[in-house]
């Protein structure tokens, strides 16, 4: 299983002319940095990236520009940010398409909800919905649905934002969220990741200071020296991160997560974030158990010079299938085996262990 995120945006509709305002949403790297650690791709479209290396969105956060930008590049020079096409997936009639099944869900909604859900001012906001007071158009509808559609032809998994969420959420309900929407997933990895992201934010202090406190920053005698120095905190907490991308336990612990996202995805309803790590923590506890209690066992076989075979079978249930197969072994293969198996069973779980124990749940 490839584990791909779509960034989303407004700018997402702009290749297949349903919006001309370029933005995108960035919020995921302040909420779930470690994306950045488990993602196999980030994937972006061409409109999104074109406004990223402007370096001038959000506008009136120039520090968040500038920040947003060098995080991007960073990915991409590592080669796991990936730009797409919207264009090779959603057609001129797809588009339209897409926004009639808005209108319908609208309409749905009102009628289902009408006690949380009105029809705004359509003329001063085309395709206007309010759920509990939080307003929709239909062209911000548009580039969440689309994001969708991308996603399950990408096989990806969408980062919305909080507001998207609630929109899915009423629309769907919990039995027919769309996997490709649902939090729980980013949630769990993001639970059993995180205590390997540096202890501060990705963004300094400096710059959440100087959003909120603008003219102090003018009158601070080191506002020059923090100034300068922003973007190389944003460089080194970035690539601290991605370090541990090259470690084998990272891509083993993903693989197991992968495993049980797969199992969890065959249930109904949506996935709860503490489901996988409570998964993941029995696993854990599981092959920690086994290890005990065949580890010492095999280690004995390897050093015994007189026995004449071994129970392979039971190696098999420690490494896998790959000598479950063999019968008895002569004395100068048995050796040999069990030293392969050790190190194999200790390649394999290597990730045992390797994370803090102190994930919440």
């Amino acid at each position: 299983m490839s584990n791909k995120v779509l960034v989303t945006g407004l700018a997402l509709g702009k290749e297949v002319g349903v919006c001309s305002v370029c933005n995108y949403d960035f919020s995921w790297i302040f909420r779930y940095p470690s994306i950045l650690l488990w993602a196999d791709k980030i994937l972006i479209t061409k409109a999104i990236w074109d406004i990223i290396l402007t370096g001038n969105f959000p506008q009136d956060m120039p520090e968040i520009a500038k920040s947003m930008q060098l995080i991007f590049q960073i990915a991409h020079s590592e080669g796991f940010l990936e730009i797409v096409d919207p264009a090779d997936v959603i057609s001129q009639q797809i588009r339209d398409m897409i926004f009639s099944q808005i209108n319908e869900d609208r309409q749905l909604l009102v009628k289902s909800l009408p006690e949380t859900v009105k029809l705004g001012d359509e003329i001063n906001v085309p395709g206007s919905i309010l759920i509990n007071g939080d307003e929709y158009c239909s062209v911000s509808l548009w580039a969440s649905y689309g994001a969708l559609l991308l996603a399950q032809s990408w096989d990806a998994h969408c980062l919305f934002d909080e507001r998207t969420f609630n929109y899915y959420k009423y629309l769907f309900g919990l039995k027919n969220y769309p996997k490709e929407a649902e939090p729980g997933k980013v949630e769990g990895f993001h639970s059993i990741f995180n205590p390997l992201l540096p202890n501060m934010s990705i963004i300094p202090e400096y710059v959440w200071y100087r959003i909120s406190n603008a003219e102090n920053c003018v009158e601070c005698k080191k506002s020059k020296y923090c100034e300068d120095r922003y973007l190389l905190e944003v460089e080194e907490k970035v690539k601290e991160i991605i370090k541990w991308r090259k470690y084998d336990e990272i891509n083993q612990i993903k693989s197991v997560l992968d495993e049980i996202v797969r199992q969890r995805n065959n249930s109904d309803g949506i996935i709860n974030s503490s489901d996988i790590v409570g998964d993941f923590r029995n696993e854990e506890i599981r092959i920690e158990r086994m290890m005990k209690k065949y580890f010492p066992k095999i280690r004995r076989w390897a050093n015994i010079t007189t026995m004449i075979s071994i129970p392979v079978s039971l190696i098999g249930k420690v490494i896998g299938n790959e000598f479950s197969t063999l019968a008895g072994l002569g004395l100068a293969g048995a050796s040999k085996i069990t030293e392969e198996a050790i190190k194999l069973m200790t390649s394999k779980y290597n990730w045992v262990g390797f994370l803090p124990k102190d994930v919440k749940m």
